[in-house]
């Protein structure tokens, strides 16, 4: 009971907003349902206008709201509902993750800057503001100088001065490195 489908077909067009066309099955259905509710018509109104009850009939029938020029059911107005307070939960659950991770984030981001600060003030006080900055090896730099400034275009000749040089600016470099351990 119940099990099999129905035979029965609807064909529903909806040509104007206003205007429900009704299969002929449905209509024969209407007028029995008319003729059972209505009391026995009087004898002058004996062949009633079916035309013009089928035209108003659909007009006593509750219509369902409409939305976009289709029906919508309650049911599914509740469940468009439902599905909304789904998506404001899920929403509200990420944007609290989501500022809960921000916090971590920046949290972390705060500890590692103060970390990196504290290394290297310490790198700054070990290797560069304990010493004064001034300048090393002046006369071995005036030598390449002034080798290059005789010889320009033949700049091998001062190979050995340019070498004097970069020795004794890496001296002074193994020097303070050594002071700074």
């Amino acid at each position: 009971m119940g099990s099999g489908n129905s035979t029965r077909r609807i064909t529903i067009t909806n040509e104007s907003d206003n205007v429900l066309k009704l299969s002929e099955s449905v209509v024969e259905r209407l007028k029995d349902n008319v003729e059972k509710e209505r009391p026995a018509p009087s004898q002058e109104n004996k062949q009633p206008n079916w035309s013009a009850s089928v035209e108003e009939e659909p007009q006593l029938m509750p219509q369902a709201p409409q939305q976009g020029g289709k029906f919508v059911t309650m049911d599914t107005l509740r469940l468009r509902q439902q599905h909304q307070q789904e998506l404001d939960l899920i929403q509200k659950h990420y944007r609290n993750k989501t500022e809960y991770l921000e916090r971590q984030n920046r949290q972390l981001f705060d500890a590692s800057r103060s970390k990196l600060e504290n290394k290297l003030n310490q790198v700054d006080e070990k290797y560069i503001s304990s010493h004064k900055h001034e300048p090393v090896c002046v006369e071995a730099q005036r030598n390449v100088e002034f080798c290059y400034n005789e010889n320009q275009g033949m700049s091998l000749k001062c190979s050995k001065v340019a070498k004097e040089f970069i020795n004794c600016v890496d001296s002074v470099r193994r020097q303070i490195i050594n002071q700074a351990s």
